[in-house]
């Protein structure tokens, strides 16, 4: 049947009658998992955060040993998350690093085979391990063939791709009780393991620009409380200088801070300075300077 995707308004070709988007991608960005942008200058960020965050574990899976980056994730060992590792690399990396603590590296095959469990899979195994078999049962790009968690149908040309492979609801004992319109679709594809597959994807990701960004990845400071910078100067009569040591900050961020709230002082006591009663407007904006003079004591 044809849909039209909730998030890019795009028609396209399913098989299950609650889809609602044309691809995953589009699912996240339409509940606000994931952001829409694929600016580089973003991705490399991100790609160098994860890179700092390989290096924390010993740059290699703790299983096959394999070192290739774009092969490797981050497993929990326990059930105690705060974060889900795919999204948190927009995060600073004194969070990061704290969920990242709590994790192993694996590569994405030994992964998916440490998560495999035949019971939940067993209805829908028989028909992938049909479809793998035609495609000749192993990875064609390494030739891996240890677990069939592992194995991934690629669309060779993502322009011409109707639906995943992977989320075909059918149940078959061989090959003929797979319709032309399925077999075309597979046809379409190569098999390649996880591994490859995601290495694949990352062709187009630049690693020197991330091997350079993650040696000059710098966390940016906390965010500097205003309110305590305003009791300081305002109240304590704190010079600037002395202000930007006790809060371990740079004089000229304390004093921009300062220089807007003069600003905005000064606009407010012209707006609302010597009111001339009698009107229902003139006493609200009384009340208004009057409550803005006693929040700002309190600061």
């Amino acid at each position: 049947m044809k849909k039209i995707c909730e998030n890019c308004n795009q028609e396209y070709e399913t098989n299950q009658s609650k889809s609602k988007f044309c691809e995953k991608k589009c699912r996240l960005i339409f509940h606000k998992k994931i952001s829409p942008s694929n600016n580089e200058s973003e991705n490399i960020l991100k790609w160098s955060k994860k890179l700092k965050a390989i290096n924390l574990l010993e740059n290699k899976c703790k299983i096959c040993g394999d070192d290739n980056i774009f092969h490797l994730i981050f497993h929990h060992k326990e059930n105690n998350k705060v974060y889900k590792i795919a999204g948190i690399w927009d995060k600073r990396w004194s969070d990061i690093k704290k969920e990242i603590e709590k994790c192993e590296l694996l590569c994405e095959n030994c992964h998916r085979e440490k998560h495999y469990n035949e019971k939940e899979y067993e209805s829908r195994r028989k028909t992938k391990e049909i479809i793998v078999n035609y495609k000749g049962n192993k990875c064609e790009i390494c030739g891996y063939n240890k677990s069939l968690a592992a194995l991934i149908f690629h669309h060779k040309d993502k322009n011409n791709k109707k639906y995943e492979i992977g989320k075909i609801n059918i149940r078959v004992d061989n090959l003929q009780q797979l319709n032309d319109d399925v077999m075309l679709e597979i046809d379409k594809c190569e098999l390649l393991c996880s591994n490859c597959h995601r290495e694949k994807h990352a062709s187009n990701i630049n690693l020197e620009k991330i091997l350079n960004k993650s040696e000059i990845y710098k966390e940016q400071g906390k965010k500097i409380d205003k309110n305590m910078i305003f009791k300081l100067y305002f109240e304590d009569n704190k010079k600037i200088i002395e202000i930007s040591k006790i809060l371990n900050c740079s004089k000229s961020s304390i004093s921009e801070i300062i220089k807007e709230e003069k600003i905005k002082k000064l606009k407010y006591t012209k707006v609302f300075s010597s009111p001339q009663k009698g009107t229902v407007t003139d006493e609200k904006s009384h009340r208004r300077f009057e409550s803005y003079l006693a929040h700002k004591r309190v600061l």
